[in-house]
């Protein structure tokens, strides 16, 4: 009797760990010296930079992105075009958050929690559903030089033609978002 629960409980715990979803992403570092950051990406990212000239100091864009099993994944960073303000945190937020309610079209649920990044940077997480099921999840991370922002998304026509069903948005979004780091000059 002993035995089969033995037996039973092995069988049990063989069968959950056959059912969890995994990524098979072969996850590469990326690092950016310009950018000021590294993260984790699984796919390679392509890299667009882009400077402005017309504001009281230049404005440089550095994304990075790459598409994967249906899924886009960005890491993003500004600097900003002013002195570093009070004010300068909640404008960063806000003109983010309205990019990322219209970006994606029709927003069903839109989640904001407030944090503070373990170096003492405010940063906001963000969890949005879009209408047909597309899902988006983002942390952005505000420092006196610039606001950086790591997103995944999974829109609704890529859901439907993504071969990778069991895939955990969950899980992989939480990979790639955790796995930034924000460098010292």
């Amino acid at each position: 009797m002993m035995w089969i629960g033995r037996v039973g409980l092995l069988f049990v715990c063989f069968v959950s760990g056959c059912a969890q979803t995994t990524d098979k992403f072969e996850w590469q570092v990326i690092q950016s010296a310009d950018a000021r950051l590294r993260g984790l990406f699984p796919c390679e990212p392509k890299l667009a930079k882009k400077s402005f000239q017309d504001h009281p100091r230049p404005i440089h864009v550095f994304d990075f992105s790459c598409e994967k099993e249906g899924m886009r994944f960005l890491l993003s960073v500004k600097n900003h075009p002013n002195d570093f303000t009070s004010k300068t945190v909640d404008e960063s937020f806000e003109s983010n958050e309205f990019l990322m309610k219209n970006m994606f079209g029709s927003v069903e649920s839109f989640d904001v929690r407030n944090g503070r990044t373990s170096n003492d940077f405010e940063l906001r997480d963000y969890d949005l559903l879009v209408k047909g099921g597309g899902k988006i999840r983002s942390r952005i991370v505000v420092n006196e030089f610039a606001t950086y922002q790591a997103l995944v998304g999974l829109l609704p026509e890529k859901i439907k033609s993504s071969g990778q069903k069991k895939l955990d948005f969950v899980t992989v979004s939480e990979r790639f978002i955790a796995s930034v780091e924000i460098l010292n000059k």
